[in-house]
């Protein structure tokens, strides 16, 4: 046997090693929520609408779980999550599954794949896992899977050095992943496994990492300097006056005081920050 055919041999056996399920995996997940865009909506609760779970071997994605969940009757998919996720009701009564199923066939996928670990990429997704899970009157069984999972940010903030906190999306650019697909949970899931294996293995982009980091300098500086503390005008222009505005500083969101800026509108207008994670003006 020659030598490229040997080669060749080598990595369809390793490929067929990492999809056979023999060795223990590494988990990386990710949910979608129904996020509501005040307190009032849904019960104040911000139900699971997509579970998705990639197992990694050897640092290559082996296995992917997905599971839609219904939401409660009573409650409706709300604007905001309809465009990030493109999840509607529609899909979820045709796809979706009780959510208490969807925990156990996580538990299922979990204990096939031999996971060594369960990763998520920031709190949130344990956080509305366990409401989720309150709400629908869980057993300790789905308590345990929510409590193995383990947040990622901190990892990527110390190992890459980071002074502030990052979207998956700039953690991608960082780590040098094609991040185009965002808010699908099996997308992100694979996403943030390849992000921490890069990241391992120091495929990282310095200079974008600069450019982040001077970015979300600068939106602090623009933030401590702020004197003005716009007021509450919810209400006071109509929703295609909000479409227009939005539209007009899209181009602007890589320009940090204009992101800001637009940011500061948004929440005086009574919609909910999208880009920086504040609730209300400080």
């Amino acid at each position: 046997m020659g030598e490229k055919a040997e080669n060749k041999k080598l990595r369809k056996n390793r490929q067929k090693a990492i999809q056979s399920g023999n060795s223990p995996s590494i988990v990386f997940l990710d949910t979608e929520f129904n996020a509501t865009d005040n307190n009032d909506q849904n019960d104040g609760l911000q139900e699971i609408t997509q579970i998705g779970a990639v197992a990694f071997r050897q640092g290559i994605p082996a296995k992917t779980f997905n599971r839609y969940c219904k939401i409660a009757p009573e409650h409706q998919i709300t604007e905001r999550s309809l465009g990030l996720t493109g999840i509607s009701k529609e899909l979820l009564d045709r796809e979706g599954v009780p959510f208490i199923q969807a925990m156990q066939d996580l538990a299922s996928f979990l204990q096939k794949e031999r996971a060594a670990k369960i990763y998520a990429f920031g709190a949130a997704d344990a956080t509305e896992l366990r409401n989720t899970a309150k709400w629908n009157n869980a057993d300790a069984d789905v308590y345990q899977v929510i409590n193995q999972i383990l947040n990622l940010q901190p990892v990527f903030a110390s190992r890459l050095s980071l002074h502030f906190v990052y979207s998956l999306k700039d953690i991608c650019k960082i780590c040098m992943v094609d991040h185009e697909t965002a808010h699908s949970a099996v997308q992100d899931a694979i996403d943030t496994g390849k992000a921490y294996y890069n990241m391992k293995a120091q495929r990282i982009n310095k200079q974008v990492r600069a450019e982040l980091e001077d970015r979300k300098t600068k939106i602090g500086k623009y933030r401590a300097c702020r004197k003005v503390i716009a007021p509450q005008l919810a209400g006071s222009v109509s929703e295609t006056t909000l479409a227009e505005l939005k539209q007009a500083f899209f181009n602007a969101y890589t320009d940090p005081i204009l992101a800001a800026l637009y940011d500061d509108l948004m929440m005086a207008f009574g919609t909910p920050d999208r880009m920086f994670g504040e609730q209300k003006i400080k």
